[in-house]
Parts: C-alpha cells; structure tokens; sequence
C-alpha cells in the first residue's frame, strides 16, 4: 500500500516538472523570439543643413502715431447754430466746422462801434481847442486814451464773433462727429478728432546694443496685419536717453501714408537694414525641438553601413539664433551637409532605426506671406 502511493507520488512530480520545465522553455523562447525581433523603420523626412546669406536686419514691433492729431474744440462759450461737417469729411486748414450763436454778441459790437465813433470824434474836438490853446492837455490826452480803448473794445469784439466759428487747425481727416445743433458749448468741449493721415509716425524701441547702427535717414519697411503690402519710410529721430527699465531706446520713423490706410494706434512689424549680408548655417524652422535646457535637432546618420538600409537617427544639442520666415539660424551644434530631420522627429527615439522620404517637405521659404515672426 505504501509502496503504491509512494508510486503515484513520484508519477505526479514527474508530470508536474515536466509540465512547468516546458512552461519554461516556451517563455524562454518567446522572449528570445521578441528580443531578436526588430521595430520596423520610422519614416522621416530629412535633408541637409545648408549656408545661406542673410540680410543683417532689425525687425521689432512698433506702433502707428498720428504725425498731427487734436480733438478739435472752441475758445468760447456758446450755442451750436450750423454745423457745416459730417464724420469722416476730409477738411483743409481753416475750413469752418461749426458755427456759434452770435446774434447777442453782433448787438454788442454795433454799441461798441457807435462808442469808438464818438471817443474818436471828442478826441478831434480835443485835439483842436488844444491846438487853439482853449483846452488842456490833460483833456487831449484823456480824449485819446478814451479813443484808443474803444477801438480796441471793438477789436476784441470782433475776436470773440470770429473765435464762435470754429474751424480745422490743420488739413486732415475728420472722426465721429460729438456735436448737435442746440447744443451749448462749454470752451474746450469736443467737436471731433481730427488727424493728419497723409504722412505717420511709426515708433518702436532698439536694443542699446543696436542704437550704434541706427541713424536719421535710414530706411524702413513696415508689415501691419491685414495688409499683404509693406509701407515704406525712414529713421526720423532717436531719443537722446534710454529707458531705464528695459534697455531700450525709442526710435521715430516717418511713413508716407498717401491712401490712409494706417491709422494712429494700429501695430506693425518694422524691419531695417542694420549692416552688411552675412553668412549662416540655416535649417527648417520644424527641426528644432525647444526645451528650457536646450535646443535640440535630430541628425540622420549610417547605422550598419554606408546604404539607405542602414540609416539611424542621433539627437544633437544645438544653439540657435534669429529666425527669418520659415528659416532658423544654428550657432553652434551641427555642421553643413549633415542631414536634419524636418518632420517625423517626434516619432523618434535614439537608435531608431529610419527610412527617409522627402515627398512632402514642411515649408522653408524665406518671407512667407501672412507670416509673423519678429
């Protein structure tokens, strides 16, 4: 009895063991199996960084300021009685805009004028019994101070009559109107903006680095959105002092603006030449990877051999510099010729194998149309 159980005891280990020794081999295998098995290549797009000339430019934002600009208002008190403009109207220096109530004022003038002629007619008496010895100098004189400040009551008369027609300080364009026939007009009150369009100020802010290369009469080019067209102009000013907070100092530029599309406030893109062209290596902007510490690129290089079957992909730390449309500057980090991955590179991971297909390249021009990159 013993004998038989200790029989089927050992018949079981046996089973057992050779059941779990196979479980064994199988995994041992399966995972050799995996471990030679190799990932299939990833497809990339790559080609070669090249050497370009660049132009040695300056772009910053800046900011379109009206060369001439005033809310146009009167000196005096008054009722509006004709309003002679319509928002938006193009006006010419001294073009009336609106005209006050003067009829109080009109009767006023006519006493002061009938009180000058009888100041200047007592002066005459004056004058002749003086020159008759029948009268004093002191009453000559009285006579012709009294004259003299009735004709210039009737002066300033007529100053306050002309200052209730209000008119444009300056050739321009005309904004909102802010004014109703009634109304009564406190001095300084509001009639309407009124800017000089023809011509405008651009003013943007240099790096002190760069004020050495700046100077009145150079040429500028500014992009504003909505606009496929640059507007051209020049350097007019430099402040003499710089911001102390940033660095920088404020730079005017004066743009012809003939169709007055620019208008105050607006921003745009200026962009001057600030030196002679220069050289530098140059690759698609869709190289790069950006991290807070480091730049980086993939490199395609020869794995197995020298063929398009043995290719791999090496990550390379890179310095960058300034950008131009679809297009990146690299200091520092690669070499021309070397083969840069432009797209696919987030597929990829080091030692990957790759195959590389160019049919369908990210853009790399220069100066692409509705493109901001300062």
């Amino acid at each position: 009895m013993r004998l038989r159980m200790f029989i089927v005891i050992v018949l079981l280990a046996v089973v057992l063991g050779g059941v779990f020794g196979w479980k064994l081999f199988s995994n041992h295998m399966r995972d050799q199996s995996i471990a030679n098995m190799q990932a299939p290549p990833v497809t990339v797009a790559a080609v070669p960084a090249e050497v370009a000339e660049w132009e040695s430019t300056l772009r910053v934002t800046g900011e379109v300021i009206a060369i001439q600009g005033v809310s146009v208002s009167g000196e005096v008190a008054g009722i509006v009685r004709d309003i002679r403009f319509q928002s938006g109207d193009r006006v010419e220096a001294g073009d009336p805009l609106v005209a006050l109530d003067t009829a109080e004022d009109r009767a006023r003038l006519e006493g002061l004028r009938a009180d000058a002629r009888l100041a200047r007619a007592t002066r005459e008496r004056k004058r002749e019994l003086r020159d008759r010895e029948l009268g004093s100098q002191a009453e000559l004189d009285e006579a012709r101070a009294r004259a003299a400040q009735t004709a210039a009551a009737v002066v300033a008369q007529e100053e306050l009559i002309a200052k209730k027609i209000i008119r444009a300080p300056f050739a321009g364009r005309l904004g909102i109107r802010e004014v109703d026939l009634g109304e009564y007009l406190s001095p300084g009150t509001g009639l309407a903006m009124l800017q000089r369009l023809d011509e405008v100020y651009v003013d943007f802010n240099v790096p002190q680095e760069r004020i050495a290369a700046l100077s009145p009469g150079q040429s500028v080019e500014v992009r504003v959105a909505g606009y496929s067209d640059t507007f051209k102009g020049t350097v007019e000013a430099l402040d003499p002092a710089l911001d102390t907070a940033t660095r920088t100092v404020r730079v005017r530029a004066r743009v012809a603006n003939e169709d007055e599309r620019l208008r105050p406030g607006m921003y745009g893109n200026v962009e001057l030449s600030v030196g002679p062209p220069e050289e530098f290596l140059t690759i698609r902007q869709t190289a790069i990877a950006y991290n807070t510490y480091g730049d980086s690129v993939w490199v395609v290089v020869p794995k197995d051999g020298d063929g398009e079957d043995g290719l791999t992909a090496e990550r390379r730390t890179v310095k960058t510099g300034r950008t131009r449309g679809d297009q990146v500057q690299i200091l520092d980090g690669i070499e021309a010729g070397d083969r840069v991955v432009v797209s696919g590179n987030h597929k990829l991971r080091p030692n990957a194998t790759v195959k590389v297909d160019n049919k369908a390249l990210p853009s790399d021009a220069a100066d692409p149309e509705n493109v901001e990159n300062y």
